[in-house]
């Protein structure tokens, strides 16, 4: 928008309307789309195409959801909300949270990668800790062992996982069940964790904005999460696509709410004898809650992975983590 603010072009109202003419005509040129749309999503003040047109022209056709937004807004989390069922999602690492601890080799790396990489100076000013989606306590534990004189706040959306983190030897912590977009965490913390959650979030801006006022002054808020390139082995085969954050995407919109003291990439592979056990894999670290879990759905998934991959030696699943280590802006 800057650019375009800057080579403004000199057009009249006949203009404009030639342009939009002309856009309508070709229209009518191109061969009718095969595929039918889901949603139609309409901003109630849009100045450029009024919602009442708006709202005739999909008459019949599709659903119709109407937001109080102008023409353009933000659009991605309207369409994570679509995609991201949190229901599912919670529904998913409920069930598999038995299997969690056994399965979640590569969360459990990531867990400890990311507690070493809270720098060691803060040992000393940090005690009260919120954890954001902690599961069966991955981090809680590395964070307890490192920091055993802090107060913790420990959050999951999965009211299974309570049993895990109140059966830890540890008495200075408090489980906060539901989703952490939209509950409120009242009170100030030097320190905000999270390991390999954030991915699930439908407004990942809105929560950094909001939760950087839990921040103390001189808080810092330590993250994994996964970028684009994640499983790339089985992207293609998924039925609904995970919408990852691409890397220099990420790493902006942490730098526009927070100093970024690291904002590092890695990358781990497993390996599977057959797809049976790369399926399994996924299911038993709740991983397939974008889009539910059914028998009929793994029978599909896994004739789709030999179709493609049919003849390749390795079957192999490429996890793509980043970890960013961020403070609050206001520090100096």
């Amino acid at each position: 928008l800057d650019d375009f603010k800057e080579a403004f072009p000199e057009r009249d109202m006949n203009s404009l309307y030639d342009e939009l003419r002309a856009i309508g005509e070709n229209i009518t040129l191109l061969p009718r789309p095969r595929f039918r749309w889901d949603k139609a999503i309409i901003g109630t003040r849009d100045l450029i195409f009024p919602a009442k047109n708006q709202v005739n022209a999909w008459e019949g056709t599709t659903v119709v959801q109407e937001l109080d937004e102008p023409h353009f807004f933000h659009f991605r989390p309207v369409v994570l909300e679509n995609r991201l069922d949190k229901a599912t999602i919670k529904n998913s690492f409920g069930n598999a949270a038995s299997t969690y601890e056994r399965e979640g080799l590569i969360q459990s790396r990531i867990a400890r990668q990311l507690n070493d990489k809270i720098p060691s100076r803060l040992n000393k000013c940090i005690d009260n800790i919120l954890e954001i989606g902690c599961g069966t306590g991955k981090l809680t534990r590395c964070l307890i062992d490192r920091f055993p004189d802090a107060r913790f706040t420990i959050n999951d959306l999965s009211p299974e996982m309570k049993d895990y983190i109140t059966a830890l030897p540890f008495k200075q912590l408090s489980f906060k069940e539901g989703d952490a977009e939209k509950i409120d965490f009242d009170e100030t913390y030097h320190l905000i964790a999270s390991a390999s959650t954030i991915q699930w979030f439908t407004d990942l801006e809105g929560f950094l904005k909001r939760i950087s006022g839990n921040l103390s002054d001189t808080g810092t808020i330590a993250v994994s999460t996964f970028v684009a390139g994640n499983l790339p082995e089985i992207q293609s085969l998924m039925t609904a696509e995970m919408p990852y954050w691409g890397y220099a995407d990420l790493k902006r919109l942490f730098e526009k709410h927070f100093r970024v003291e690291l904002f590092e990439q890695e990358e781990y592979t497993l390996h599977f004898d057959t797809p049976v056990e790369l399926l399994r894999h996924l299911k038993n670290t709740g991983v397939t809650g974008i889009s539910g879990h059914s028998r009929q759905k793994g029978f599909d998934f896994i004739k789709r992975y030999r179709k493609t991959f049919d003849g390749k030696k390795e079957i192999t699943l490429t996890y793509r983590p980043v970890y960013i280590v961020a403070h609050k802006k206001t520090q100096i």
